[in-house]
């Protein structure tokens, strides 16, 4: 059996398997346009120092983590895409722009965290249209319904929030759902463990509510909670952090005010401030993992933030693609990804890495993001 540490040959990331039969690639990437993780516990994780050379590989669209990571002044931060780089591409230099031309309470209305009228997101998007290069103008504007309906509300994970607080709200009492929802700790704990654990409706109606906020087709290895092998646990584990403690699902469940409240640091006033400052540095295209691997020969990474692409791979593909990596990370740099696989979650680490305890634990510590796997850290030495 080959090991870890054999030497392997560039891996070639599959684009095509993950990619939604009924959709054009745009709209996969525009369907999981927000927070797959929560930005905070990925810049914990990679713990940047000022000056570093960054790659963010996007698997699914939003590039949140790319945004998050220009608070640390970064020297140049590099977003590699694994499925349709046009709509990764687009996603975030609207982004891009709606930070460097509007004030952050509009860029979050722009956006779709905060509430607006379709009408107010349109001329938003106007205010920003000018800054946009042709091709991205080009295709906001054949996708202005879209960008009426607020780019985060039309993500994948707003979408289970939706499924989820329907399904909780019409099979709980009311005094357990609010329970469940504002209770302390111990109280929402209780209420789970009395009327959802161990039940068999439960288990059947989140897997039903997996399949319904899903975009992957059933081929796909794309894996999320409510696919695991016990979706009840999962849900128990979001019910521990807080159903409502990641901004999209706050948006489904409480409030404008419960949605601040959420925000991840670059979405706040000071960290918002420090994106808008460093937004000279964020690499205006979106690469193929390849030619962002390859554009220089040597090794030109201090940080490299996977997400969550162990999920879209094998084994062996992804023991290639890690070294591929690690051979373009500086020593004392690090690699971060997360993943609910344990086979990804349990390989050892590449030769001449180790795992950074220390940082998952932080990570872990820190992650709010509803439906997450656990976050692996290799540090370079």
């Amino acid at each position: 059996m080959a090991s870890v540490h054999d030497s392997l040959e560039w891996h070639t990331p599959p684009a095509a398997r993950p990619v939604v039969e009924t959709r054009p690639p745009a709209e996969v990437a525009l369907h999981h346009a927000g927070f797959c993780h929560d930005p905070d516990a990925a810049v914990a994780g990679l713990h940047p120092a000022p000056g570093s050379r960054i790659l963010v590989v996007d698997a699914y669209g939003g590039a949140d983590t790319a945004l998050a990571l220009l608070t640390t002044a970064p020297s140049a931060v590099r977003v590699a895409a694994l499925v349709d780089q046009p709509g990764v591409e687009a996603l975030l230099a609207l982004k891009s722009a709606a930070v460097a031309c509007l004030d952050r309470l509009d860029a979050l209305r722009l956006l779709g965290l905060l509430r607006a009228s379709r009408t107010e997101r349109i001329e938003a998007y106007l205010a920003v249209r000018e800054a946009l290069t042709l091709p991205v103008r080009s295709f906001w504007d054949a996708r202005r319904s879209c960008v009426a309906g607020g780019l985060y509300s039309t993500s994948a994970e707003a979408e289970m929030g939706r499924l989820l607080r329907n399904l909780l709200w019409n099979n709980l009492p009311n005094d357990a759902y609010r329970a469940i929802l504002y209770g302390s700790r111990d109280d929402r704990l209780a209420i789970f463990d009395e009327r959802i654990a161990g039940s068999a409706f439960w288990r059947s109606a989140l897997r039903l509510c997996a399949v319904r906020g899903s975009v992957a087709r059933p081929g796909d290895r794309a894996v999320d909670a409510f696919t695991a092998d016990d979706p009840v646990a999962a849900l128990r584990r979001m019910v521990d952090v807080g159903l409502w403690a990641n901004p999209l699902w706050a948006r489904a469940f409480c409030n404008d005010v419960g949605v601040l409240a959420t925000l991840p640091a670059y979405l706040r006033p000071e960290g918002y401030a420090a994106v808008q400052r460093h937004l000279d540095r964020l690499w205006p295209e979106v690469e193929g993992i390849e030619d962002a691997l390859d554009a220089q020969p040597e090794a030109q990474y201090d940080k490299v933030d996977l997400g969550n692409l162990p999920d879209h791979l094998d084994a062996p593909e992804l023991v290639r693609l890690l070294h591929r990596v690690g051979d373009r990370v500086c020593v004392g740099g690090a690699v971060a990804f997360t993943s609910f696989r344990s086979v990804a979650l349990a390989m050892p680490a590449p030769r001449g890495f180790e795992y950074d305890l220390e940082r998952e634990g932080c990570c872990a510590a820190l992650d709010r993001a509803p439906v997450r796997g656990r976050r692996r850290v290799l540090r370079r030495v």
